[in-house]
């Protein structure tokens, strides 16, 4: 979404500089909690050092847990900053949009908007037998989720596969990307 999440070193800076102003504070340490894998890791340390780069007197420590850990951690609220991904479940927005609703428990970050919830309601029962409305009500909460910034989007895996065009059969879930080989044969 335009505006929500768009790199501005200098918006940045003066919302940190505020910021500091309104707790009486010349720095300021954040501390990430996140996964220990490899790739997690990673990610935390490049946004670890572009943060402490951007924003003077801002320490970012990380503390990198085992994931079932992190997930208990998460899920009791006992963290400041959490940074963890996931994926859909179904190819349908709500099932991203439904885990920031004020009393869903996925919602660790307690991040709540009446407005965001009344357009998550409007979709799942009053509009959920009119596409069109249904749709404008998804957009109108992820709008309200971007600039509320209730959660920020870093990045959005991908990846490319190469596959012999002599594989048939294969089951490819592109809403997260399982593949189901019990179908699947080699052609001649």
């Amino acid at each position: 979404m335009p505006g929500t999440v768009d790199y501005d070193a200098t918006k940045a800076k003066q919302y940190y500089k505020k910021a500091l102003s309104q707790l009486g504070k010349k720095n300021l340490t954040v501390k990430l909690l996140s996964a220990d894998d490899d790739q997690t890791k990673d990610v935390i340390e490049f946004i670890q050092s572009e943060l402490q780069q951007t924003l003077p007197g801002l320490k970012v420590e990380s503390n990198s847990i085992p994931f079932a850990s992190m997930l208990a951690r998460a899920s009791s609220g006992n963290f400041e900053v959490n940074f963890t991904g996931w994926s859909a479940d179904f190819a349908d927005p709500i099932s991203f949009l439904s885990q920031f609703t004020s009393n869903n428990p996925e919602n660790n970050g307690k991040w709540n908007n009446q407005k965001f919830d009344q357009a998550i309601k409007n979709s799942n029962n009053k509009d959920a037998n009119n596409p069109t409305k249904r749709w404008q009500d998804l957009i109108n909460a992820e709008k309200i989720l971007a600039s509320d910034q209730g959660i920020t989007p870093i990045y959005q895996p991908n990846g490319i596969d190469l596959v012999n065009p002599k594989l048939k059969g294969v089951v490819y879930d592109r809403i997260n990307g399982h593949y189901d080989y019990r179908t699947a044969y080699l052609t001649k």
